[in-house]
């Protein structure tokens, strides 16, 4: 709601915003698990980019965990989101109308991952509800922020395209979008990284 009354005048009407949200709370969840576990195995067989992770990360664990969080979920993640940007076509008459829906999608999305999370901690031997909703706080303030951001980027570059009906306009947006998710979960990541390496000071640290 805060996103799309930041439009003074012309602002996108509901049922659109929140087709957006829903598809990107749901289709592209779909969409970027399956394309991540086709990318995942994919990656798995270049031998080169293997040895490349196995000389700086000797926990195999940490190796797969670098290469799906950092390559990629940004990669599948905002194509995926993307595609909920869709949603609000008919309505697009600006670049700033991309920025509301590609915000209201990557919204979608991080609801339902923020959902996933917080089922697996409730879960978890050592878990339970409080931490379930301490890790849903948490990543509400959070990775929320990023995949609205970042698909916002993306929904900016694809309402240029759309508006100047210039195909490939959206790319360089893209991977801005790409970088700005690959940046936030390699900060998310290095915490295990250096535990690997140095314990838990290098965790705290």
């Amino acid at each position: 709601a805060w996103i799309r009354n930041t439009a003074r005048h012309g602002r996108e009407p509901w049922r659109f915003v929140l087709k957006a949200f829903a598809w990107g709370a749901v289709f592209s969840v779909i969409i970027a698990i399956i394309f991540s576990l086709v990318l995942i195995v994919t990656l798995g067989q270049i031998r080169s980019l293997n040895e490349f992770l196995a000389r700086r990360f000797s926990d195999p664990n940490l190796s797969l965990i670098i290469l799906g969080a950092v390559i990629v979920a940004p990669i599948v993640e905002e194509a995926a989101k993307g595609l909920g940007v869709r949603a609000g076509r008919p309505e697009l008459q600006g670049l700033r109308d991309g920025l509301v829906y590609g915000a209201a999608a990557g919204l979608g999305f991080s609801a339902t991952e923020n959902l996933f999370y917080g089922i697996n901690v409730l879960l978890a031997p050592d878990g339970g509800a409080t931490a379930s909703l301490a890790i849903i706080a948490i990543r509400s303030f959070s990775s929320s922020f990023l995949h609205a951001s970042a698909s916002a980027v993306v929904g900016y570059g694809l309402a240029k395209s759309w508006l100047t009906r210039r195909t490939w306009a959206f790319v360089p947006y893209y991977l801005i979008a790409v970088i700005m998710h690959a940046s936030f979960n390699l900060l998310t990541v290095l915490g295990q990284v250096y535990a690997t390496q140095y314990g838990e000071i290098g965790e705290a640290v």
